[in-house]
């Protein structure tokens, strides 16, 4: 999927492919039904990526870093993306370590 939409989304301004990407998110989270879909296509599992730090279990080490979704819109459409961490709005509510 990536390489089918990179070319686009290299061509245009970062924050119009920034913007084009979360209204696409938003469209996906208004239909949940394309959820199994998307896991398809982006979830790989494997036991041996797993990993426990701090007490916290990521099924990957791939995490989505704080200021994609700054405003927290859409969520529920990133969980299906794969990352085994998500960090979104602006803040964290705990200082980071």
């Amino acid at each position: 999927m990536y390489k089918l939409i990179k070319p686009f989304l290299f061509k245009i301004e970062p924050e119009k492919a920034h913007g084009l990407t979360i209204d696409a998110l938003k469209t996906l989270q208004k239909f949940p039904v394309l959820f199994p879909v998307v896991d398809k296509l982006f979830t790989y599992k494997n036991p041996t990526l797993s990993q426990t730090i701090q007490g916290n279990t990521y099924d990957n080490p791939i995490g989505l870093a704080a200021g994609f979704d700054k405003s927290c819109e859409v969520p529920k459409a990133l969980e299906h993306l794969g990352f085994g961490a998500l960090e979104l709005g602006g803040i964290t509510p705990k200082p980071c370590i």
